[in-house]
């Protein structure tokens, strides 16, 4: 608390609020030379010159070509922009499905949310906030109690070993946190404070070491700091009528201190549960050299196999709705103890879980 209180009140004095207004133009693109601005022009002014004149069959072809050729460098301009986009990007799958949700028309342009209420149209931000995150609390409690209500409890058939090593957190050093900092994204989006992670990389000489005490202190007792617990919610669209707020799934921004101190958690927990073998190879999800993709191909092989064998290919597929949010924290908590997460760590995962605001 007495840090937060400190570093925000600097950061306020460094950084104080100011109103501007920004003038946003989505038509800018990068593919757009000076060439082919000059191009369209000229395109623009024979075809002014081909409606009110008439033209011999010569000029009209010349036109046409013109028109055909300039349309095709355009396709290869915004071709070589696309392809310089994604090889140039960290995450080429994030920024292929950027680019396929930009020409789909699934990104949402305009910041300026509204939705219907009944048959009432709702613009005040104030109130859209509230109606949002009543919705979306509700949805979850509605689950709960659906769940309850028939009395669901899930039994396995497959009974978890029990690991008979303790996970072991380590106190973090000045080297490490800087490694894990460094690690994370500089551009990523800001929590509630607006402390943007480029200024913790910008001061992190002069925070480290009252940064690595509260972190030692967080795994030494068990507890997650309540100020790392706060989340801005942001309403992200999927599909469908964007004044309807179902069409809609929440988001988490956290704070960058507690990314921070997740990541150390994160790496520990990883590198317990990788030495040990619990994690099973058929999980691509959160993993390193892991994703969408190699689940993808994983999926396509076997499925090629099975008809290369003449066999018959069942497919199950399953959506779970509001999976995260409706997960029982006590069977978590009980599982990693199974797992060896166990005594002041497990401690910390049950603090991690609860008061989040």
């Amino acid at each position: 608390m007495l840090f937060m209180n400190i570093f925000m009140h600097y950061f306020n004095v460094a950084f104080p609020v100011n109103k501007i207004k920004v003038k946003v133009n989505y038509m800018v693109q990068r593919w757009i030379t000076k060439g082919l601005i000059v191009s369209r022009n000229k395109l623009c002014i024979l075809q002014k010159i081909k409606r009110r004149q008439c033209l011999s069959a010569e000029c009209l072809e010349y036109i046409h070509n013109y028109q055909r050729i300039f349309r095709k460098v355009v396709n290869e301009a915004k071709r070589k922009e696309t392809d310089r986009y994604v090889l140039t990007a960290k995450n080429k799958s994030k920024a292929l499905w950027k680019l396929i949700n930009k020409e789909s028309g699934k990104i949402q342009q305009n910041h300026n949310i509204t939705i219907k209420k009944g048959y009432n149209l709702i613009t005040n931000p104030q109130i859209i906030a509230d109606c949002f995150n009543k919705f979306f609390i509700d949805t979850v409690e509605d689950l709960l109690l659906q769940r309850n209500k028939n009395g669901y409890k899930f039994k396995s058939k497959f009974q978890i070993q029990r690991c008979s090593e303790t996970m072991f957190v380590a106190p973090v050093t000045t080297t490490e946190l800087e490694r894990v900092i460094a690690s994370l994204n500089k551009n990523a989006s800001v929590g509630y404070d607006e402390i943007p992670m480029v200024v913790i990389k910008q001061c992190l000489g002069y925070i480290i070491k009252p940064l690595v005490h509260i972190f030692n202190v967080s795994f030494q007792s068990g507890i997650f700091p309540d100020q790392m617990k706060r989340a801005k919610i942001k309403p992200l669209f999927k599909n469908g009528d964007k004044q309807n707020m179902q069409n809609y799934r929440p988001i988490s921004v956290l704070s960058v201190f507690s990314k921070i101190l997740e990541k150390l958690m994160y790496n520990t927990s990883l590198s317990f549960l990788k030495q040990h073998h619990i994690l099973t190879e058929t999980q691509h999800g959160f993993r390193e050299n892991k994703s969408t993709e190699t689940a993808s191909q994983s999926f396509i092989e076997s499925v090629q196999e099975a008809l290369d064998s003449q066999r018959k290919v069942i497919g199950i597929f399953l959506d779970l709705s509001k999976a995260y949010d409706v997960i029982n924290h006590e069977t978590l908590l009980n599982k990693l103890d199974t797992y060896g997460v166990r005594g002041i760590t497990n401690n910390w995962f049950r603090s991690y879980l609860t008061r989040r605001s």
